[in-house]
């Protein structure tokens, strides 16, 4: 009998889904460890600071009017704007405006809150639920996310998946479930019906296209939510078994996987990274080089001869502009990074959002004079969210300068100060919300886990 059929037969009950979710969903909040909840204050700090700066880019007002014609009497808030959408909608326009700078915080397997954050916060906000349940959900489901999605890497990655999207959905629908207040069986088949709507092309890097995945997987996530509370049912061993989400996006043969609990929480170890530049992660630690050398201050631009950028080959594989023609292509360009370094001496939102700075007549022939490659020791390292790199640059007079970092500032072995933290917020909020309702949210947030109605937080 063919294997198929053979898998078929001895199907009796979603084993993984069932066991990742009853030791999950087990956990009350006064079990999750402080620094846990801490760490996750900070992230959603970042998150609403990326989101309500990201919901005034002209690429997210189709999608708020979309929203917000989706209205409902059960409806959250759209980031940043006064209007408001059903909850599903909600997450679509937050995830999308979380992400549409790529200045959100960044794991090892993916952006972990743009996903997970809007479906947490949209279906409680429709419910009235408090700060606790929202800290509960986001911290659950990212953990979820995370123990499925780190069976799959590098294999997704390397397949050419923006991970985001495709782990981003499983942490959605767990947020979403938990948010509801479903059972634990409703949040596995919640969660093993996303394993079929999990998606995202690394193509679609450079264009609005990637961060509206993470609109989608909030979005999509509620509604494997909603379909499981109906009564729908995903098949068996979807995700550890033959044809099922291991095996396509982990390249894992079937029915090698057993879920194990653990003590540890991936919101602190592995840990999230906070950034510092909005473009891709894999650019930071050679921004943080550059701007930070002593050897490149003063440096005149013309004097460069060539700059060699040796790279991780997942960093290599993610930076697929290598002479962009649009600024949204900047974001995912180690070329343009390199040369905007060297001739504006930052690496500012502007830098890569501002069309004037890809145009400025000193940066199409330096970029020219940039070579990326993968670097033959930096390829040996274990997979990481790290992204090291080294750099030569040769000048004129012959001359070479040599830097190599192997992380950025930001990364959980360099994190940002709380100050820093709060810098980037204020910079960001303070121009959409003003001083007063910034401070406002800013002092809710950092005491989340004390807000009864995060309704009342969210009025925009």
């Amino acid at each position: 009998m063919p294997a198929l059929y053979r898998q078929i037969e001895k199907e009796v009950e979603m084993a993984y889904l069932n066991d990742i979710c009853d030791d999950l969903t087990s956990k009350s909040f006064s079990q999750i460890p402080p620094e846990a909840v801490e760490t996750a204050k900070r992230a959603l700090i970042d998150y609403f600071a990326v989101t309500i700066a990201g919901s005034q880019h002209p690429d997210l007002q189709g999608v708020a009017r979309l929203s917000a014609a989706k209205n409902s009497t059960r409806n959250a808030a759209l980031l940043g704007t006064q209007l408001r959408a059903s909850p599903d909608y909600a997450a679509l326009h937050n995830g999308f405006a979380a992400h549409i700078y790529d200045y959100d915080d960044y794991s090892i397997i993916n952006h972990p809150t743009a996903p997970v954050a809007p479906a947490a916060f949209s279906i409680a906000e429709s419910l009235g639920g408090s700060g606790q349940e929202v800290l509960r959900s986001y911290l659950l489901a990212g953990e979820a996310m995370y123990r499925i999605g780190r069976q799959c890497l590098p294999f997704t990655s390397d397949q050419g998946w923006h991970t985001t999207g495709v782990f981003g959905v499983l942490g959605a629908s767990v947020a979403a479930g938990l948010s509801t207040r479903l059972p634990a069986d409703e949040i596995a088949a919640a969660l093993g019906i996303a394993a079929s709507e999990a998606s995202g092309l690394r193509g679609n890097f450079g264009s609005p296209v990637k961060p509206l995945h993470c609109g989608m997987a909030a979005r999509t996530g509620i509604w494997c939510a909603e379909l499981a509370k109906a009564g729908l049912r995903p098949s068996a061993g979807i995700i550890e078994g033959l044809d099922g989400f291991f095996q396509l996006f982990g390249g894992l043969a079937p029915d090698t996987v057993t879920y194990s609990s653990s003590q540890t929480w991936s919101i602190l170890d592995p840990g999230f990274n906070f950034k510092r530049y909005a473009c891709c992660s894999s650019m930071g630690s050679a921004l943080d080089a550059l701007l930070e050398s002593d050897e490149i201050a003063g440096l005149n631009p013309a004097d460069i001869v060539a700059v060699d950028v040796g790279q991780s080959p997942w960093s290599y594989n993610e930076l697929i502009y290598h002479s962009p023609s649009r600024v949204t292509e900047t974001k995912f360009s180690m070329e343009y990074a390199v040369a905007a370094a060297l001739t504006f001496r930052r690496a500012s939102v502007e830098v890569f959002n501002d069309e004037a700075f890809l145009n400025n007549p000193a940066i199409g022939p330096l970029m020219e004079r940039v070579r990326t490659r993968v670097d033959d020791e930096l390829a040996t390292r274990n997979f990481t969210a790290d992204a090291p790199v080294k750099i030569d640059i040769t000048l004129e007079n012959g001359r070479s300068i040599h830097l190599s970092r192997d992380f950025a500032k930001g990364n959980v072995r360099n994190p940002l100060t709380e100050d820093e933290l709060l810098q980037k917020y204020r910079s960001l909020v303070v121009p959409v919300l003003g001083d007063d309702r910034s401070e406002e949210l800013l002092s809710g947030l950092l005491q989340l886990e004390q807000v009864e109605d995060v309704t009342a937080l969210l009025r925009f």
